[in-house]
């Protein structure tokens, strides 16, 4: 939160967005929503890991294309910060190294069999990666963010509401979305 006050973001786009990104974790693995899910229906959650990978990234596409259109009409929601350089980006891609070593060794492992998604969902609950859902993440970030209002966030959160509609859409008329990468196990 504090960047994007520094950048001049409105209150309800930037605890929106950190809200509704933490909805992401509960769709890309290692997610342990998906974990449980598993072991209540009997599932394999290797392939319910890997159905949420292109579901879950496709999310992501449309929440930035919401946040694109937002800033588009109303540019005062979102200004433009600075231009960072491709070594600035790499520097800041390695401050998120330890999740995405995470990522790889939690479906890497399970997807070559070196250990179970029972013992991979340990391995993710151990280090502490649980995101609750949206309604759940308002409160989290509002508590973090104490001078925004409640319904401020929840204000924030709707264009991303709208995007998880579509993408919800997406994946009941093209089930291939969620399907494809599970049926290549």
């Amino acid at each position: 939160m504090p960047p994007m006050r520094k950048y001049k973001y409105h209150d309800w786009l930037a605890t929106g967005s950190i809200a509704a990104g933490g909805t992401l974790g509960s769709l890309i693995p290692p997610s342990v929503p998906m974990v449980i899910y598993g072991i209540l229906t009997n599932s394999d959650i290797g392939k319910l890991f890997m159905a949420g990978i292109l579901p879950g990234l496709l999310l992501v596409v449309l929440f930035i294309g919401s946040i694109a259109v937002l800033t588009a009409l109303r540019p005062n929601v979102g200004p433009r910060g600075p231009r960072s350089d491709w070594r600035a980006r790499l520097i800041a891609l390695g401050r998120v190294r330890g999740i995405l070593v995470l990522f790889t060794i939690v479906l890497g492992g399970i997807y070559f069999g070196i250990f179970t998604p029972t013992e991979a969902a340990g391995i993710v609950i151990e280090l502490g990666l649980i995101t609750p859902p949206i309604g759940m993440n308002v409160f989290v970030v509002k508590s973090a963010v104490k001078d925004v209002e409640l319904w401020t966030i929840f204000a924030g959160v709707w264009p991303f509401v709208a995007a998880g509609l579509v993408a919800l859409g997406l994946v009941i008329a093209f089930p291939e979305i969620a399907l494809w990468l599970p049926s290549k196990m």
